[in-house]
């Protein structure tokens, strides 16, 4: 959610799956809806501590049907 970019590519290694999630329109998309998406966390070590990420288990055939401009492509 912490990007200037105007494009967020995610790419599903099994499926080879390619989308491209125009990223002004998804993070408008994302904030109004959050709260229907059950919230997770992971740790990653860094030194003798660990940085912890939160974020939102998000199906991406819920992300292409409700955000507009979503381009698939299969690799």
């Amino acid at each position: 959610m912490y990007t200037e970019a105007d494009w967020l590519f995610y790419y599903f290694i099994n499926t080879r799956l390619l989308y491209r999630l125009p990223m002004p329109k998804t993070r408008e998309w994302f904030l109004i809806t959050m709260r229907r998406f059950q919230e997770r966390t992971t740790t990653t070590p860094v030194g003798n501590s660990d940085y912890t990420t939160v974020g939102r288990l998000v199906p991406i055939t819920t992300v292409m049907m409700e955000v507009p401009g979503i381009k698939m492509e299969q690799l």
